[in-house]
């Protein structure tokens, strides 16, 4: 969300610490919706450079970020002073490092009952269409339809439109996902109205296109020169590209999450 919208729409605070930058996006009319092409709904991005490479109180200080906006997420959507039951579902690829995230993050989770709180916390995770040949979308509203959460959290790998925030970067949404959206374009959109009960999605980006990587480049070089070949990035724009270190950022990232 905060690299589309990159006018006073965006409210940023890069006043946290170890040059953590949060970034709150809300997009409340049809207007807006068509205008950045994202979802009616409020987004929350953390984003700490280096992630990979910094101290473990580092990434205690964004676990505890993520957790504050997530209470705050959540209470919007269920009464907190009540026992309830909350379903993550992870989304992706186990099988895939890149895509892998919302599996992993399940895995670390304490499902089931809460002595302390009472709440219950459940998991679900539906694989891919390549694997299951049923769409995500619909085995999770089944699951949904049978346990009757009182709130759904989808956990996924997300597509960035910039390199520089690849696994560095958490962002926080109600607006819904739609799963495999990086690779296929007829997808359903996994939100409260489809499942019938308020849903929350967690996302890092892990993965981008080479389109993304190429105008990258392509915007250094025009300090220099302002010819660009753009039929260069129609002919190789069927890869999707992931870092090298792409499984130490998802193992932190889901240790993050969890």
């Amino acid at each position: 969300a905060c690299e589309k919208c990159t006018d006073k729409l965006a409210k940023h605070n890069d006043k946290l610490k170890y040059g953590c930058e949060e970034v709150v996006v809300n997009i409340n009319s049809a207007r807006k919706q068509q205008k950045y092409g994202l979802n009616r709904g409020s987004y929350y991005f953390l984003e700490c450079p280096n992630l990979s490479l910094l101290a473990p109180i580092v990434s205690d200080y964004i676990i505890s970020q993520v957790a504050t906006y997530l209470k705050t997420a959540i209470g919007k959507k269920i009464n907190l002073n009540k026992p309830n039951s909350v379903l993550v579902v992870g989304l992706g690829n186990q099988y895939l490092v890149c895509d892998s995230l919302g599996v992993q993050s399940t895995r670390r989770l304490i499902v089931g009952q809460a002595v302390e709180c009472g709440n219950k916390l459940l998991s679900f995770c539906p694989s891919v269409f390549g694997q299951t040949g049923i769409d995500s979308a619909k085995l999770i509203k089944s699951v949904v339809s049978s346990v009757r959460p009182d709130l759904v959290i989808l956990v996924d790998s997300l597509c960035a439109l910039s390199t520089a925030r690849l696994g560095s970067s958490v962002q926080i949404s109600d607006s819904g996902l739609v799963a495999g959206g990086c690779v296929s374009e007829d997808k359903t959109l996994i939100n409260s109205k489809y499942l019938g009960v308020p849903t929350i999605s967690i996302g890092v980006p892990l993965v981008v296109k080479t389109e993304t990587i190429i105008n990258d480049v392509l915007k250094i070089l025009s300090e220099q020169s302002e010819m660009h070949d753009q039929s260069i990035i129609k002919n190789i724009n069927n890869f999707i590209v992931t870092p090298k270190d792409i499984d130490a950022l998802v193992r932190l990232n889901a240790e993050i999450i969890a």
